[in-house]
């Protein structure tokens, strides 16, 4: 069955899923009772994007849980056609073979590791269940499944980023804490054993999260987990002799027969001998046949022998036997070692007769790079810290790159763009962090910005899709028609089938003021993404320019149906019931999109619109406040203090007024409607009728066919 599987996985492996599927439909046919051939052919389908047949081909073996490869394929083929209790119901059933499956270990039930091969572990699970819960409004649960799968994988990026999106509060810092990957290494190398502490380091591999998961949520600083990477001494642990800890890791020096070396002694006028423990000793002595008890001659010879250097040994030495065969003469190695060198090495002699080599000093042999353990292990210790350095700096991306995506979910799009700066030049250039910048500026307001990184983004990356209706709307707001036709030709010739496209269209449509060809096509976008708030959004909008106010509030309920935080559908609601003069309700969803976004003074002039409706200035006027303390872009802060003025001229306060107004002259001089306000509250004051004429007439040449500032005029002379 192994040469089979290994058939199907190669042509998974190469995307070959047409071969693949072929391949496991006739071996499942061959082997019906095998679960893994309906998961390898449930597995084809789904990457061949046929989720009915993937439904099908799993359902017997994951609907019930029995197989686990199965109940996952089983889930993502329901996640893709909305069945989503029918994928929570395979995922939950096959809990006894997952819940203990981790990036490091196997299934413990599974027999054959080779057939689990395409099967998930623990936090891929999660990370789907918690998928499944929150399509199917459920986010209490998605939220713990995702925070599972996040305490068991912090780079599991999924799970972070769904979590934000439904609003959790996360401690950004404590998901990717250096301590959860690599423990702080100790200043001083382990001595406990070279081999071992060499064995670790060459086989190690740092798990990307820890094997026991801990006691933690996102939103408390965990305990520390440690992972070991090298072997290191424990805190309480006694300090023992470095010669003996040295002398478990050498290997033994094997005995000659026939001697006792618990006796032994070393020769007084051979020079000191190494022992067994000493660190830098590489040589062993070399066994010798077991012929009985050897004389004193014959293991005295052996000695010296034993104790000379590689470099002092000739280039050929008498066999062992020949050895005994000469009688031994103890008197004349005591006189070849008086003798000078010289003689000792001239004496004639057969070929086969051995020549003592000349005795050295005893010098201690002096340690290589190579041999010495000492070095071994801090080349270890600095491998240990190098990795650790290359961690910090990894996890301190992903934590500006967290912190920038749970900024822009909250709506702090000054924050996000802050956590972006801290990036790298590089990372900062990637399309997506290009489309989150712009997405951030978008959100304040500032659309030429928004426009120039978008336009950044699509030289960077002409195929990138995601957030391009935002750039299509940001086009909207700053009536680029050309531009915006030049956007959606683009896309329809490259991403025909995507909703970005025909809100692209949709907005090319609108700024031409073609209401009903821009609908049909953000009809199309809620077809083809059904799952993409803003294309309801977009939707509802156009629909209220039509006048068709409850089918733009059926639009908006879609949007947030979808995504509850979606505040731009909420401002869309209150806009709708504002028209159609049901301010109270209109204002409950106005506050509702505040609680949401409070960084968006824009929200706040429609507040205070309707609270001066329902005659709540004093109301009114401190939403105003609060939207001016935003430092919103100029244009927008003149709107703000411009229907501040309009207030404090209803309320009786002319000199408030004019304060405000004559800000707003300075940034908006061509608008009528400054001056007629400014004329009102010069008029109101009664001191300079003269001023109070002169903005009349401003605003007469700015709007010669204003009747309300026609009206104005004659009141003022008839006072």
């Amino acid at each position: 069955m192994d040469d089979q599987l290994r058939l199907v996985y190669r042509c998974l492996d190469a995307d070959l899923s047409d071969n693949a599927l072929f391949l496991a439909s006739v071996l499942h046919v061959l082997d019906p009772e095998n679960g893994t051939w309906a998961h390898l052919k449930s597995l084809a389908c789904l990457r061949l994007g046929q989720y009915g047949l993937a439904r099908q081909y799993s359902c017997e073996n994951g609907l019930t849980g029995e197989h686990l490869g199965c109940s996952y394929v089983f889930a993502l083929a329901s996640l893709s056609q909305g069945n989503y209790l029918e994928g929570i119901s395979a995922l939950e059933r096959a809990k006894p073979h997952w819940q203990l499956r981790n990036r490091d270990a196997s299934a413990p039930l599974a027999p054959d590791p080779l057939t689990q091969r395409f099967w998930p572990d623990r936090p891929a699970v999660n990370c789907l269940l918690a998928k499944l819960h929150r399509y199917n409004k459920d986010n209490k649960n998605a939220a713990i499944h995702f925070t599972e799968a996040l305490e068991l994988d912090p780079l599991m990026w999924d799970a972070l980023t769904n979590l934000c999106d439904i609003g959790a509060t996360l401690n950004i810092p404590n998901i990717f804490n250096v301590e959860r990957f690599h423990p702080e290494p100790t200043s001083k190398p382990d001595r406990t054993g070279s081999k071992s502490v060499v064995a670790n380091a060459a086989t190690r591999q740092t798990p990307p999260y820890p094997e026991q998961p801990s006691s933690y949520n996102t939103r408390t600083p965990p305990r520390g987990v440690n992972i070991q990477n090298v072997s290191l001494r424990k805190k309480n642990e006694k300090p023992t002799n470095d010669t003996d800890k040295i002398k478990t890791t050498l290997p033994k020096k094997r005995q000659r027969p026939g001697f006792d070396h618990s006796t032994e002694q070393p020769n007084p006028h051979s020079g000191p001998i190494l022992a067994e423990t000493d660190i830098f000793t590489s040589r062993t002595t070399a066994p010798t046949p077991s012929l009985g008890t050897q004389r004193r001659s014959a293991r005295l010879h052996n000695r010296i022998a034993t104790t000379s250097g590689l470099a002092d040994r000739p280039a050929f030495q008498p066999s062992t036997r020949e050895a005994l065969r000469r009688p031994a003469k103890p008197t004349t190695l005591v006189r070849d070692r008086q003798k000078p060198a010289a003689t000792a090495t001239a004496r004639p002699g057969p070929a086969h007769k051995r020549t003592l080599p000349q005795r050295k000093a005893a010098v201690s042999p002096t340690p290589t790079p190579e041999t010495d353990p000492s070095t071994k292990l801090e080349s270890i210790r600095v491998e240990a810290i190098a990795e650790r350095e290359r961690t910090v700096r990894l996890l301190g991306i992903f934590q500006s790159l967290g912190v920038a995506y749970q900024s822009l979910s909250k709506y702090e799009p000054r924050a996000c763009l802050d956590a972006f700066g801290s990036l790298p030049i590089e990372l900062q250039a990637t399309p997506w962090v290009l489309s989150k910048s712009a997405r951030a500026q978008y959100e304040l307001m500032d659309y030429k910005k928004a426009k120039q990184t978008f336009q950044a983004l699509r030289k960077r990356a002409p195929s990138w899709i995601e957030d391009l209706e935002v750039y299509s709307t940001v086009l909207w707001h700053l009536k680029d028609e050309v531009p915006l036709s030049l956007l959606a030709h683009e896309l329809t010739e490259s991403h025909f089938q995507s909703p970005e496209t025909w809100c692209a269209v949709g907005n090319s449509f609108s700024v031409c003021r073609s209401r009903d060809e821009a609908i049909r096509c953000f009809r199309r976008a809620c077809q083809l993404s059904p799952q993409l708030p803003q294309t309801y959004s977009l939707l509802g909008y156009e629909l209220m320019e039509q006048e068709d106010y409850y089918e733009a509030i059926g639009a908006f309920q879609r949007a947030i149906r979808v995504e509850p935080r979606f505040y731009t559908a909420w401002v869309g609601l209150g806009r709708a019931y504002e028209r159609l003069s049901r301010n109270d309700v209109a204002l409950k969803h106005y506050l509702t999109a505040v609680e949401i976004n409070s960084s968006n003074p824009i929200i706040y002039t429609y507040v205070a619109r309707v609270l001066e409706t329902l005659q709540k200035r004093r109301s009114a006027i401190e939403y105003l406040r609060r939207g001016i303390r935003l430092s919103p872009p100029p244009l927008t802060m003149a709107l703000i203090r411009m229907q501040r003025a309009g207030i404090y001229l209803y309320a009786g306060q002319p000199g408030a007024a004019l304060e405000d107004l004559r800000a707003v002259a300075l940034i908006a001089p061509d608008e009528p409607r400054v001056h007629l306000l400014l004329g009102q509250a010069y008029a109101m004051q009664g001191e300079d009728k003269a001023a109070a004429l002169k903005s009349y007439t401003t605003a007469l040449s700015l709007a010669p066919w204003s009747r309300e500032i026609k009206d104005a005029m004659l009141s003022l002379e008839d006072e």
